[in-house]
């Protein structure tokens, strides 16, 4: 019986001090630690019309470094490769949206609180550096993720703010977003140049080991008239995912199932990687 009780102590002191890696979410991440990662989605496309079922690859190079207490500046340089039956014409590769942005966090709580939770507040500005009109594919097939690294012509401004919460053996975070795009060139068919989104994204992990996390987040965003098509302006995904770190070495796996019919004409899956270093 002694020992049982020394073994319950040992058990509830460890349970008070499990603390684990950040997840890393394929949407906003709350509380990003400075990293440097490349992410790869591959979309396979569906056969519509005279095409048959084509690909996409889809890279970027990420990275974000704390320049002060909770502050974090950020930077992406997306890029994609599509064959000719993914995107209607002779394939392409090109460069997506050069990215700039910024995260602000605050925790209002002490790391020794078996409940933490807290607030944030980012934003990202989407500079036009996709210039293909094929990219309006590569946009929509994940839109929820992707829309404003590949819209083509686009200038975007996207501020965002959410919340986190954690405990020893889960934590889950939601974020509201607004976008405002500036199109340069006509997309989707319309003479519309100034687009508007919305944006909102909710996740949980739960964390079975210190340095791993298994997430799930439900993604959506809603989309203006001159973007959607006549079956809705709703778009929705969910996004199952593995991700941890070892030895500064950080990586995620995912699969992102869209929920909408527009997007599910286009592909009925996407599945991706993302490795990188945290320093």
């Amino acid at each position: 019986m002694k020992h049982f009780f020394y073994s319950l102590i040992a058990l509830i002191g460890l349970s008070f001090n499990h603390v684990v890696a950040s997840p890393y979410y394929v949407g906003e991440n709350p509380t990003p630690d400075s990293t440097v990662n490349l992410n790869f989605t591959n979309t396979v496309t569906e056969a519509r019309g005279t095409l048959d079922s084509g690909n996409i690859a889809a890279f970027e190079l990420r990275a974000i470094g704390q320049v002060g207490p909770n502050v974090g500046l950020l930077g992406g340089f997306p890029f994609y490769s599509a064959s000719e039956n993914a995107v209607g014409s002779g394939g392409e590769n090109a460069l997506g949206n050069i990215n700039l942005g910024f995260n602000w966090n605050q925790s209002l709580s002490k790391t020794t609180d078996v409940f933490r939770w807290g607030y944030f507040g980012a934003g990202d500005l989407f500079l036009p550096s996709s210039r293909s009109t094929e990219g309006n594919t590569v946009a929509m097939v994940n839109p929820t993720a992707d829309l404003y690294r590949y819209l083509p012509y686009a200038t975007t401004f996207n501020p965002r703010v959410g919340v986190f919460a954690s405990q020893n053996y889960w934590s889950a975070k939601a974020n509201l977003d607004y976008a405002y795009s500036y199109v340069s060139r006509n997309s989707f068919g319309s003479n519309d140049k100034n687009r508007n989104s919305f944006r909102m994204q909710t996740g949980g992990s739960w964390h079975p080991m210190q340095n791993l996390n298994v997430n799930l987040e439900y993604n959506t965003i809603w989309l203006d008239d001159a973007t959607s098509d006549q079956r809705g302006s709703f778009r929705q995904a969910l996004v199952p995912s593995v991700s941890g770190i070892y030895n500064k070495m950080v990586g995620n796996a995912f699969v992102s199932i869209p929920l909408d019919a527009p997007t599910r004409d286009l592909a009925t899956l996407a599945f991706g990687l993302s490795g990188g270093y945290q320093f």
